[in-house]
């Protein structure tokens, strides 16, 4: 299902960050309040979000469709 449009993110699901490079985290943390683009939504209903990160680096990432609103 495709839906563009900006969003802002309230909070982050429990663990994403966990696992990630520190230059992930840190860019992913970085947005958490400013809107982001949001793509589409995949089959299993999670958001998929772009954005670009300080340094220029284009990052997509998923999330649940709860965790996001409209910007």
């Amino acid at each position: 299902m495709e839906r563009e449009g900006s969003v802002g993110i309230d909070r982050w699901p429990r663990g994403l960050l966990d696992d990630l490079p520190k230059e992930d985290q840190k860019a992913i943390s970085e947005i958490v309040g400013k809107p982001v683009r949001l793509n589409e939504y995949d089959d299993d209903g999670r958001a998929e979000l772009k954005f670009t990160d300080s340094d220029g680096g284009i990052h997509f990432i998923y999330v649940s469709a709860d965790a996001i609103r409209i910007a």
